[in-house]
């Protein structure tokens, strides 16, 4: 049976959820909103919204219309309209969204895009090769001088 088609039937045909007590290995896409409130080690591509829970862990990259953090999320994030980021979660990874928020204490640790602004060479960042990724890109390198990294404010 499909991952998709146990989750349908768990939670119904309008969202999906992955509780706490499951692990998935493997990267999924999902054509409705859903949860996390498991650990999902894989990349997820969601025609939605999807939310971390606060017990939530996604050490993957993510795609999706709306993604809210409650939790920890360590992968980059490629492409999100909107974003919410939490007090008390942690994004470890790119995040590249048309709209971000996040509250006072929510921490994230890497570089924040604005779709169609292209990154100029210095302030590319090299990332760790990823294999079994349908969402990885290739950046070029200059995080190895982190003086060339340009901040621009677009929010």
């Amino acid at each position: 049976m499909k991952l998709e088609n146990i989750l349908n039937a768990a939670i119904g045909k309008e969202s999906f959820c992955v509780p706490k007590e499951m692990v998935i290995n493997g990267s999924f896409l999902a054509e409705t909103s859903g949860q996390v409130a498991g650990t999902v080690n894989g990349d997820i591509l969601v025609k939605g919204k999807i939310v971390i829970l606060k017990e939530g862990i996604v050490n993957g990259d993510i795609s999706a219309d709306e993604l809210i953090v409650y939790g920890r999320l360590t992968g980059d994030v490629r492409s999100c309209s909107k974003m919410i980021i939490h007090s008390g979660a942690i994004v470890n990874g790119n995040i590249t969204a048309t709209e971000i928020h996040t509250d006072k204490d929510a921490i994230i640790e890497g570089l924040i895009v604005k779709p169609g602004m292209p990154l100029s060479a210095e302030s590319r960042v090299r990332l760790p090769a990823k294999t079994n990724s349908p969402f990885r890109e290739n950046y070029k390198t200059s995080i190895d001088n982190p003086e060339s990294l340009k901040q621009e404010a677009w929010f």
